[in-house]
Order: C-alpha cells, then structure tokens, then sequence
C-alpha cells in the first residue's frame, strides 16, 4: 500500500453566483471526467490514473444551513480563518 503523502496545497475557491464550492487538488486545468460521489457532490479525476483533480459540492449554502442553521454563513477562501462565521447586524 502506498503511504506516501501528497504534499501539493488544496486549493480552494467559492462560486458564490452558482453556490459551489471547489476543493481543488491542482493548480492547472486538467482533462478529467466527473461522477456524483453523493448528493449533489461531483469529483473530477484523470480517469488513466484516478488522480483527483476537483471535488465540486453544488447547493453548498444550503449545505451549510443544514448543518450549523442559518446563524452561520460562508464568508469565501479568501479569509480561511473565517469560513464560518456569526451573521452579524449591519452598522448603519
């Protein structure tokens, strides 16, 4: 069995017009295939060797709802330490 450990960075990006939220295990686009790996998530792969090029997890706000209730909300990759955060009111 191989143990090695893949040491390349997960990229990971938010599509908040589609709500979609990528994991994506290279940072060039690559000629893959997609299969539903469960409800409404899809993973790309090479199908030659099996690598993993995205997983893609679609209706992802509602995923979020679901789990943690409507108090929480996806603030994007761009702020990793604040991917789920208290809505709080607007200061007007």
């Amino acid at each position: 069995m191989d143990t090695s450990v893949n040491e390349k960075p997960i990229i990971t990006e938010y599509d908040k017009d589609e709500d979609i939220y990528y994991l994506c295990f290279t940072d060039k686009p690559r000629e893959a295939i997609a299969e539903e790996a469960g409800d409404d998530v899809f993973v790309r792969f090479v199908p030659d060797t099996n690598e993993i090029v995205t997983i893609e997890f679609l209706n992802f706000r509602s995923r979020l709802e679901n789990l943690f209730g409507k108090e929480l909300i996806f603030k994007g990759s761009e702020m990793p330490e604040l991917l789920l955060s208290p809505l709080l009111p607007s200061k007007k």
